[in-house]
């Protein structure tokens, strides 16, 4: 087709052509619209290039923009640049595609630098960070007024912003159109099959545009738990774990279509997302332990073992005063509508969760830090939700800053025997100030000393700093969730509330000793960065995890028994000289019915000195289906974490199984959490290739 059809027909111009080619019409219709088009002569060629510069603009916009901390307009703008009526709508994408790309981001870099410090008269800062669903028709305003003694700053300024980003989004663009010119028109076409109403994205599109999307967000490398002999290393010792944001995270990607990294699976928090109907005896301790066995999933010759844990549920502290503080995030990283906007609307759901007499305070932080708002009662609704209103995302981060600003409002307003607790939300993207790790860590441990305690809420994408937030938890006698929507905000802040925010039991340890009469060798499904050395099992001064009032925390053992082969997963060593057991009254074969012993270390939420009990487990095993539900909830979810890291363990168990699993758990399951699993099992089948 020449270029004067094409310009008669204006094929690629019309709102129905841009849907299809961001994937948001239904797969009937996108198959339907896709043969007008070839019957119109369109050859496939001319539709996957359209579509190639459609969506690349869209993917270059949403990277580039992320990055740029001055990109700022008001509300009434944001408004009329995403309103379906504007007449200019189409022609954005002409005016930008006109360009050459280095062009293009000039252009973008010196429109968006006018920004309210420049521009007389300028209304409150907004955000169009995200070109997402839904907002196809995007017009940049040009037609500002600067301020004569701004020209020569705006004009300096402008040039090197334009060119550091150019120098970037050229060679992400040259990548993105190189993968893209090689696809396939059916690359592009929605995918088949829908889960409740949620179409699934085409993986291998959704790869190839949004592989770079993701590539500055931050993981720690995790190594699996090897298997470990136990004549070598009898005793296994963590610290618990009652984060859920690696959980959240992973059905963020798996909603997008992709697999998710694999250094962004902690499978104890894939476990512990959800909630157990474990009972406890809570009469001596506020922490209870039920421990048990089945025949393994994975592996036949081989054994799981659960510890499971349950917190008391403390009337007495539900009841007591709240003061929170709120430490949020307001950089230009978060101008995302699933950033600064989400965490807005989550904060209002909290606000009908608290009693009048709880006390709200906020403080922000992005280039300085500042307190909005200072304790107030949550009775002064309307005075919290014009503070909240107000707060706008613009300039760099400055963490510490915000991190010193937010404790010290907390002690300002210390409620003896009550909740006090620092609400850290943010991407993670800490760039001015005190922002190396090492620092950052050092401030928020030294904080966490004045029984001021941390929870740690994860937000966005592109630039998600999840290594900094989930370590910043730990060091802070605190929990991490993640936000990717306002359901998972109601879950922390309203179904989960008590468990996320009052503490019956801190730097709460486990250390289980394996009997080496019984067991071979052993391998910890997860906390990899939770592990504990022996001797910190006594050490009062080494810092673990809390738990919350109703908490769950569980954790899963594979074994191999006495007689098993392990030539393959461990090392053999020579028999240790000079530990040789011997028979008789108080030596090891007194107890020779026993697998293992759990130990447990917890202080008060207030205390310095520990309190220690043990529970042992007889060598007693069943098959999975006779095991309780929860028994194979866990398993479930942990095994969807293995396979999706494509874990050893989880290479000859497939999908299928493990939806079989979880379908055989779920409960009553009033809050669909257990529906929702199954879901992301059936997604990531879909999804991952290596099943």
């Amino acid at each position: 087709m020449n270029g004067e059809n094409l310009n008669h027909d204006k094929w690629n111009q019309s709102p129905e052509f841009t849907a299809y080619a961001l994937n948001e019409l239904d797969e009937s219709r996108a198959q339907e619209f896709l043969k007008e088009l070839r019957d119109k002569g369109i050859s496939e060629e001319e539709i996957r290039d359209e579509v190639a510069s459609l969506q690349l603009l869209k993917a270059t916009l949403q990277a580039e923009f992320s990055k740029d901390h001055l990109l700022r307009v008001s509300p009434e703008m944001r408004e009329k640049i995403l309103s379906p009526k504007s007449t200019k709508g189409e022609q954005w994408k002409k005016w930008l595609l006109g360009f050459s790309v280095s062009t293009s981001v000039a252009v973008i870099a010196l429109v968006v630098f006018v920004n309210d410090n420049i521009i007389d008269n300028s209304p409150s800062i907004s955000s169009i960070n995200d070109v997402h669903r839904g907002e196809k028709n995007i017009l940049l305003e040009k037609k500002k007024i600067i301020r004569p003694e701004r020209k020569q700053e705006l004009v300096e300024n402008s040039a090197q912003l334009s060119g550091q980003v150019m120098n970037t989004t050229e060679s992400v663009v040259a990548t993105r159109m190189a993968k893209m010119k090689s696809a396939q028109i059916s690359d592009f076409a929605p995918a088949a099959g829908a889960i409740k109403g949620k179409m699934i994205p085409s993986p291998q599109v959704t790869s190839r545009i949004q592989e770079e999307e993701f590539n500055r967000e931050g993981y720690d490398k995790i190594d699996s738990n090897p298997y470990t002999l136990v004549s070598n290393e009898p005793l296994s010792t963590f610290s618990v774990d009652v984060d859920t944001a690696s959980y959240a995270n992973m059905r963020r990607f798996l909603l997008k279509g992709q697999k998710p990294p694999k250094n962004a699976l902690r499978i104890e928090e894939m476990i512990n997302y959800f909630p157990y109907s474990y009972e406890g005896d809570f009469s001596k301790h506020p922490v209870a332990i039920q421990v048990d066995q089945v025949q393994s999933i994975w592996n036949q010759d081989r054994k799981i073992v659960r510890v499971a844990m349950k917190s008391e549920t403390s009337s007495e502290l539900a009841q007591a005063s709240k003061n929170l503080v709120f430490l949020m995030d307001v950089s230009g990283s978060m101008h995302s509508p699933k950033k600064l906007p989400l965490l807005k609307e989550s904060m209002q759901l909290l606000l009908r969760k608290l009693k009048k007499t709880d006390t709200i305070s906020l403080v922000v932080y992005a280039g300085a830090a500042g307190v909005i708002l200072e304790p107030t009662e949550v009775r002064e609704k309307v005075k919290i939700l014009k503070a909240l209103d107000q707060l706008r995302a613009g300039g760099s981060t400055n963490g510490g800053a915000g991190i010193i600003a937010a404790y010290k409002m907390a002690k300002m307003g210390f409620i003896k025997n009550g909740v006090n607790r620092v609400i850290l939300a943010t991407d993670g993207d800490f760039n001015v100030g005190t922002s190396s790790r090492g620092a950052l860590l050092d401030l928020i441990e030294e904080k966490a000393k004045d029984d001021i305690f941390l929870t740690v809420v994860g937000l966005g994408m592109g630039n998600y700093q999840d290594a900094m937030l989930e370590e910043i938890s730990n060091r802070g006698n605190g929990n991490y969730a993640y936000i990717d929507s306002l359901r998972e905000a109601n879950k922390l802040f309203n179904i989960d509330l008590e468990k996320n925010l009052t503490t019956v039991a801190k730097d709460v340890k486990v250390q289980v000793e394996f009997n080496p009469n019984l067991v071979k060798a052993y391998r910890l499904i997860g906390y990899e960065n939770r592990m504990l050395a022996a001797k910190d099992f006594n050490d009062d001064k080494k810092d673990a995890g809390e738990m919350g009032s109703g908490h769950t925390v569980t954790a899963l053992y594979e074994i191999v028994p006495v007689g098993g082969k392990i030539e393959d997963i461990a090392p053999v060593i020579d028999d240790l000289k000079y530990s040789k057991q011997t028979k008789g009254k108080g030596s090891r074969h007194d107890f020779d019915d026993e697998l293992l012993t759990v130990k447990v270390r917890y202080k008060s939420p207030t205390g310095s000195k520990s309190t220690k009990f043990e529970v042992p487990l007889k060598n007693k095993t069943q098959k999975i289906e006779k095991a309780d539900r929860n028994f194979k909830l866990a398993t479930a979810a942990a095994s969807l974490g293995l396979k999706l890291r494509d874990d050893e363990l989880t290479k000859n168990y497939s999908y299928d199984e493990i939806l079989k699993l979880a379908k055989e758990a779920k409960g009553s399951d009033p809050y669909e959490f257990e529906a929702e699993l199954i879901e992301m099992i059936e997604l990531a089948k879909t999804i991952d290739r290596n099943d």
